[in-house]
């Protein structure tokens, strides 16, 4: 019993010492399920979490998980409702969604998040935003930015695998990035950019999904480089640019062996207007390697290489000009101009 008694007492010592010597830092500690932040400040998790997740109403706020794990029990593990959030260092598991709410800034890094049935992050409405260094299993949508005024962030160095929606989803944004992140096995869209203006998707990796592109440039977007990516075994075209898009550039990208699912797919399906199509590799598609449809228009292309391509769901003849040469490449556009070598198999104009 006296044993009992001096170790209960020794750990309501170290408890104590540890808060004492985090109130002198500066951090507030957290270790009850269902916390809620009302203040502004910095916060530090000092033991896993099981239950409710951590609410945070307040205007600014630092999160600290400190290496500890908070499990939701199928609720929103963090919740945010804040002016400016930084949430880092931890774990976030079985969660409807990981974090979640509305944020004018954030900056969320150096997480494992694992099983979100419906998404990892969702912001709505975030003006500037930060995600970086971020490992997202098993969730419904990866990373999802939505109804920004408009939204300001970049997404970098993220590993987004297994899941029911999109990878990436950026909508209603400008001057945004998508930078070095390797996406698989998602049912939709491995990157979905819609609404977005002056915006960058570059050095990305995209296997194993689905939707209407592993990359896809959907809605109204000015001014999109698509460079240096890499789209392969993906189950629809490589990278799609849908009809609202103006002024794309697609250069240096390597989009291979896509079009698994029924109807194959394109390397690069071009459906937009206006933009230089430079230096892409599109090999082995079951679809047609390099594809400009009847929307497209003013769009200058030159250097790239399609070879071995099936020309699967597309039907030839391919009555633009220039005249391109199915399966490998096909222009049903107007005004598109070529300029430079192309190395697709096609008559002299080449």
């Amino acid at each position: 019993m006296r044993t009992v008694a001096n170790v209960s007492v020794l750990s309501c010592v170290l408890v104590c010492a540890s808060s004492v010597a985090l109130a002198a830092e500066g951090r507030t500690p957290i270790y009850a399920p269902g916390t809620v932040i009302t203040s502004s400040g910095k916060y530090i998790l000092t033991r896993s979490l099981s239950g409710p997740g951590i609410q945070i109403n307040a205007s600014v706020v630092d999160l600290d998980l400190n290496g500890f794990e908070v499990e939701a029990n199928g609720g929103v593990a963090i919740q945010v409702a804040a002016n400016e959030v930084r949430i880092h260092n931890g774990t976030l598991t079985n969660a409807s969604v990981a974090i979640d709410g509305g944020v004018t800034r954030a900056v969320i890094e150096d997480l494992r998040i694992t099983t979100a049935t419906i998404a990892g992050i969702r912001l709505n409405s975030v003006n500037n935003f930060m995600i970086r260094r971020v490992l997202i299993t098993s969730t419904g949508d990866g990373i999802r930015i939505i109804n920004g005024s408009p939204s300001h962030g970049r997404i970098e160095s993220c590993q987004l695998a297994g899941g029911s929606g999109r990878g990436i989803s950026i909508d209603g944004a400008s001057s945004s990035s998508i930078v070095d992140n390797n996406v698989t096995y998602f049912t939709d869209e491995g990157i979905y950019v819609g609404s977005c203006d002056a915006c960058l998707v570059s050095r990305n990796t995209v296997t194993q999904s689905g939707g209407l592109g592993a990359i896809y440039l959907s809605g109204v977007g000015r001014g999109v480089a698509l460079t240096g990516n890499t789209a392969t075994a993906n189950r629809s075209h490589g990278m799609h640019i849908a009809t609202g898009a103006r002024s794309t550039v697609v250069e240096n990208n390597v989009l291979t062996e896509n079009g698994s699912g029924p109807g194959g797919g394109d390397g690069l399906r071009f459906e937009g207007s206006t933009g230089k199509v430079v230096g892409n590799t599109m090999d082995a598609n079951n679809g047609v390697g390099l594809n400009f449809t009847s929307t497209s228009y003013w769009v200058a292309y030159g250097r790239n290489s399609a070879r071995n391509n099936s020309g699967t769901g597309t039907t030839p003849p391919c009555t633009g000009t220039p005249t391109l040469v199915y399966p490998e490449s096909c222009n049903n556009g107007s005004s598109n101009t070529t300029f430079g070598d192309n190395l697709i198999p096609g008559p002299p104009l080449f």
